[in-house]
């Protein structure tokens, strides 16, 4: 029975070839630029989503506060504000301090090659305990066991050493000197909202020695892991106590973001990387149901035109 069914289907789409063409291009093309919208938002709607716990991420920003009382929101934090909560907040599961280049380019030298990068970052040694990033070598909770540890990402790793296993090897990073290879990662997924390509120690870094106590410097980014079920108001009013019992002037007012929020949801000064906008997602996901609704009433009306 249903081998009939077809068989006069097809005889009737080959007795109409132009007609049914045009009707079931039409279909096609209709599903595949909604499929090709979809993908878009779905891939927008999925930045850092990959991350452990990613539910209980957050980044800690700030308005600063201008003498007239205006207020620019701002990503940076003070060098001290994260071990200072680490030590205070029983609500922090672990934290990490993320400083970029900051528009620098790095030397790094293995034997005769020489490769110039911006994207060398210095983090914490609990930076893999908020972040989720596979290890291709080595172990991701002893990557920064040593001060002059350096992870390299599988793509950066390539470039140095070809086929040679990385792990161990020797690298020269101007101003850090020279740093052992501790650990090989995978690419930085592109839905995540920064990516880098090396990765040193936060101590490691030029004028760090005293970071842990400078309220003034606002150079870094602050990444927080929170215990579940935490209350995000009495969070923030938490940071922003500590913050004004270390400071005597107050010009920043601190909040904290999602991190799964931050490519659509946040535009901030100083952002590591130029994020979406929410408002292009609806946009897109608007016309991508038109486009479908459009595309299946017009199959519909001419098939039945034809049919009658």
């Amino acid at each position: 029975m249903i081998e009939n069914y077809f068989k006069v289907a097809f005889r009737n789409l080959w007795k109409n070839k132009g007609f049914s063409f045009i009707n079931i291009f039409g279909l096609a093309l209709g599903i595949a630029c909604s499929l090709l919208i979809f993908i878009f938002v779905t891939d927008e709607l999925s930045y850092d989503g990959f991350h452990k716990d990613a539910d209980n991420v957050y980044r800690v920003v700030k308005d600063f506060v201008n003498d007239d009382g205006s207020k620019i929101p701002d990503a940076t934090t003070p060098g001290a504000l994260a071990p200072a909560m680490q030590k205070e907040l029983p609500e922090v599961v672990s934290i990490t301090r993320v400083r970029p280049n900051w528009g620098r380019s790095y030397l790094l030298k293995y034997k005769d090659k020489k490769i110039t990068d911006e994207k060398l970052y210095g983090v914490d040694s609990s930076f893999f305990e908020v972040f989720t990033f596979p290890f291709v070598r080595g172990d991701a909770k002893n990557a920064f066991r040593e001060v002059n540890s350096i992870v390299l990402t599988e793509s950066a790793a390539k470039k140095f050493f070809a086929n040679e296993d990385a792990l161990g090897k020797t690298v020269n990073v101007d101003a850090h000197g020279d740093m052992m290879v501790s650990g090989v990662m995978k690419d930085v997924p592109e839905n995540a909202h920064f990516h880098f390509n090396y990765l040193v120690s936060f101590r490691k870094q030029p004028g760090n020695s005293d970071i842990d106590n400078n309220w003034q410097g606002y150079n870094d980014y602050t990444y927080v892991k929170t215990r579940p079920g935490t209350n995000r108001a009495g969070f923030v009013q938490k940071i922003q106590d500590l913050y004004e019992r270390n400071v005597e002037e107050k010009i920043s007012i601190f909040y904290v973001q999602p991190l799964k929020d931050i490519h659509l949801a946040s535009n901030l000064k100083w952002e590591l990387e130029p994020n979406g906008d929410k408002q292009y997602v609806y946009i897109f996901t608007i016309i991508g149901i038109f486009i479908i609704l459009i595309a299946a009433i017009n199959y519909i009306n001419l098939a039945t035109a034809k049919a009658s």
